[in-house]
């Protein structure tokens, strides 16, 4: 049975919610990762439990632009942070969420 990537994306995004929030309250486009956290996070539930298939879904997302490696081993890399969201169709919601609503309110005078 073939996982497809937008299920993976999803679930992502459930293992990196926090760090989005955090990546998009402060306006980062990137957030830092790795696949022992990748790996781990998919296998809870049941999700991936093999370590071949887990690199195999590391590497779709690596050729899909979602994540990007750093270093020699590739194992630490950055998620992109927009790029998932747009995968999982979610960025509109974290964009009002987490930028709009987070602007500092600006004080309007009345004789403006």
């Amino acid at each position: 049975m073939t996982i497809p990537m937008d299920k993976v994306y999803s679930r992502m995004v459930d293992i990196y919610e926090k760090d989005i929030e955090r990546a998009m309250k402060n306006g980062d486009e990137v957030t830092k990762i790795t696949f022992d956290s990748f790996r781990i996070g998919m296998k809870m539930g049941g999700f991936i439990n093999s370590k071949i298939t887990a690199r195999e879904k590391w590497e779709n997302a690596i050729a899909d632009g979602v994540i990007y490696p750093v270093g020699d081993k590739k194992n630490i890399s950055f998620l992109d942070v927009k790029q998932i969201l747009n995968k999982t169709g979610l960025f509109s919601e974290y964009k009002y969420k987490y930028i709009f609503l987070n602007e500092q309110s600006q004080t309007v005078k009345e004789d403006a």
